[in-house]
């Protein structure tokens, strides 16, 4: 998700550089971006599931939780 992210955010500056910039391309960006940053929050909270111990799993998840 984070590639899907790059990959859109920087197709702003390239369209810009060859002035083709859109409105259009503008919102197309920002449903992508949410939409992978969705994506990346949820595998982030499964992955920490499976990588930490269970005795460890609140602790983890209170850590992980108090970056968002």
């Amino acid at each position: 998700m984070n590639l899907t992210r790059f990959t859109a955010l920087m197709s702003v500056p390239a369209a810009f550089a060859h002035a083709c910039l859109t409105f259009a391309q503008l919102l197309t960006v920002s449903v992508v971006v949410a939409a992978a940053n969705i994506s990346f929050k949820a595998a982030g909270g499964s992955c920490l599931k499976s990588l930490v111990r269970p005795e460890d799993l609140l602790a983890a998840n209170a850590r992980f939780e108090s970056t968002t």
